[in-house]
């Protein structure tokens, strides 16, 4: 995972998809993934990664909000509502 803090992306995803198959219940693995995909570009990898994290801590409401910003990026504005509501109703507090 250090490589994600030497900016070397591939080799950082490359960590965490042997990472998840070392612990395929690992819900951080795949949020970290999730989001290096997002910024990769990868939209369609982003939101299997942040499913997987969702299905693994359902209460997760980071995960949610995660989720819906890859979503409006897709262009899934419901999606993106949705996620945001089940984020804010699990109690998520946008920082000041």
């Amino acid at each position: 995972m250090a490589l994600l803090g030497k900016f070397d992306l591939h080799g950082a995803l490359q960590d965490m998809d042997e990472a998840t198959r070392l612990n395929p219940d690992d819900a951080d693995i795949y949020d970290c993934r999730g989001h290096a995909r997002f910024v990769n570009g990868d939209i369609e990898g982003a939101l299997q990664d942040l499913d997987e994290v969702i299905r693994l801590n359902p209460d997760d409401a980071g995960a949610f909000i995660q989720r819906s910003d890859v979503r409006r990026a897709k262009g899934d504005v419901e999606g993106a509502l949705r996620d945001y509501s089940e984020a804010f109703r699990l109690g998520y507090k946008p920082e000041k």
